[in-house]
């Protein structure tokens, strides 16, 4: 069994915070509505909605060009690190529910604006070693996945959705881990933050393909992941379903912390698409909002 979050915390900012990440010098967390009415108490022009939309219209390294969304993202940097300086570079990507990661490089900070945003495009996961670089996603009911490598001090964001989760896109952010950093899976920390709940989530013909098919799983593997709800129907646990191909690939069970929350039953802190109005997922997701997680590296340790 996969440790649970036992000082996972939303703190007095409004911060959701895993509480696994105890080392000097990474940080991880996500900004709740909590956040965001402290920051804008009567909701003019910090919204999650707002901050959604903002963010959609920048791919790669944030340039500012809103003063919405420098003011949130300072902020943001600020409560999460305690420290008043901003990130020397804020990077998101195009968020498509792929398998696909960048790693932000010494390499990746040269590029041209333009080629740093074509780059960014339809990618799920950011991976970086550098101090000071921001990495940000954000997630209506998928699942925010931190994966962090104490050794060599290097450290992922993943957004990991139903599809990006069948295409093992965590698992394989460790993989490119070990390849590019000579990370060993059985040194990472993670931290699988608040999602959809699987009472919310239909186990449908179409997940069983996905999953089990293409995945070539038994049914006992099945049965980590998919929740029998007693009536009849079956839920998807997608966390479950993560902590699962973690494990297969050598991350210590003890290692993988799950977050006790979800976005569909924790609706006062976290927005939701499931949960909110609208007549498909593009108009539930605008009219919910996104929830915004972001992790900073900062200096490597040297107490290891």
């Amino acid at each position: 069994m996969a440790a649970r979050n036992k000082i996972e915390t939303v703190d007095e900012y409004g911060i959701w915070r895993p509480g696994c990440f105890t080392a000097k010098g990474i940080y991880f967390g996500g900004a709740t509505k909590r956040f965001f009415s402290q920051l804008d108490p009567h909701g003019n022009s910090c919204t999650p909605q707002r901050i959604r939309a903002l963010m959609r219209e920048n791919c790669g390294v944030i340039p500012y060009s809103s003063s919405d969304l420098k003011g949130f993202l300072r902020e943001f940097t600020y409560k999460l690190r305690g420290d008043a300086s901003a990130a020397h570079s804020y990077v998101k990507t195009e968020l498509k529910h792929t398998s696909h990661s960048l790693i932000l490089d010494e390499r990746y900070f040269k590029l041209r604006t333009s080629d740093q945003c074509q780059k960014s495009k339809a990618k799920d996961a950011l991976l970086t070693r550098l101090s000071g670089v921001a990495m940000i996603i954000s997630a209506s009911d998928c699942t925010p996945v931190a994966i962090y490598d104490p050794v060599h001090h290097v450290a992922a964001l993943v957004h990991s959705g139903r599809t990006g989760t069948a295409k093992r896109i965590a698992a394989r952010v460790i993989r490119l881990m070990e390849d590019n950093f000579n990370t060993s899976p059985a040194d990472v920390v993670v931290s699988i933050g608040p999602s959809v709940s699987h009472s919310a989530y239909d186990f449908l013909t179409k997940t069983y393909r996905e999953f089990v098919i293409e995945n070539h799983y038994t049914d006992n593997d099945l049965g980590r992941f998919r929740i029998n709800r007693g009536n009849g129907s079956y839920g998807l646990d997608i966390p479950a379903a993560i902590r699962f191909q973690l494990e297969q690939i050598g991350v210590q069970p003890e290692k993988i912390y799950r977050s006790d929350l979800t976005t569909t039953e924790n609706t006062d802190l976290f927005c939701s698409a499931s949960a909110a109005p609208g007549n498909n997922p593009e108009e539930r997701v605008a009219n919910s909002g996104s929830n915004v997680y972001m992790l900073i590296l900062e200096d490597p340790l040297t107490d290891l």
